[in-house]
């Protein structure tokens, strides 16, 4: 699975579903170091994330979202794909997790999957590891 993809990012994202703040997770996710971001401007973004992304096949996380606002999706989504279908089409995945079933409609996600809860005993185990 690891080579499967060119580049491989996880992004936080709760309550705080700011497509700047996003957008900055993302690009610092993608070159793995600290952004500064008061040298971005949301324009700049919209270049250089696309930029970045250009060629490469990635799967991105979104870990914890609560966003019900399927425009806010909707730019985020194209900033990070583009809205060219061509350019879609090299297998990039996203990943969203949420406790919400309503966040997981507004996401259009393709496959849900409900994970069960894990027994203290193995979530224990996990958190030692």
């Amino acid at each position: 699975m690891i080579g499967h993809f060119d580049l491989r990012m996880w992004v936080f994202v709760s309550d705080d579903f700011d497509v700047m703040r996003l957008a900055l997770e993302s690009l610092k996710a993608m070159h793995g170091t600290d952004v500064d971001a008061h040298n971005f401007t949301f324009d700049r973004l919209q270049n250089l994330l696309p930029e970045g992304l250009l060629g490469k096949k990635f799967l991105l996380v979104l870990d914890d979202i609560w966003n019900e606002d399927y425009r806010r999706w909707l730019q985020l989504r194209d900033l990070l794909l583009g809205t060219d279908e061509e350019k879609n089409k090299i297998g990039n995945k996203i990943i969203v997790t949420t406790r919400s079933d309503k966040v997981a409609l507004t996401m259009g996600n393709v496959d849900k999957h409900n994970l069960k809860y894990l027994p203290e005993e193995d979530c224990l185990k996990l958190f030692l590891n």
